[in-house]
């Protein structure tokens, strides 16, 4: 009787070793789509950013006057207030 005995232990080691590979995977599988949702997360905020700085470019390039006089430059140069950022695309 005892074969069967050492037979059992054998048949529990093996589930053991596959249960635990199963949770590795599960482990593994969660990591995994958490650093997905983190990242996509992340560019998601970084368009909206993008967008509503492109959105205030915009409508301070509309509130610009047309005219060609120096006045109106400066005038226009002073409501410009992101001129110090204008090669931040480019660093």
């Amino acid at each position: 009787m005892e074969p069967m005995d050492n037979g059992t232990q054998k048949t529990n080691g093996a589930m053991v070793g596959v249960v635990v590979i199963i949770m590795l995977l599960v482990i593994g599988g969660i990591y995994l789509a958490k650093t997905k949702l983190d990242e996509r997360r992340a560019n998601e905020m970084l368009l909206e950013q993008q967008r509503q700085e492109q959105v205030i470019q915009e409508e301070a390039a509309a509130t610009l006057s047309e005219s060609d006089e120096m006045m109106q430059i400066e005038a226009d140069l002073e409501t410009t207030s992101n001129i110090e950022s204008l090669d931040a695309e480019l660093e």
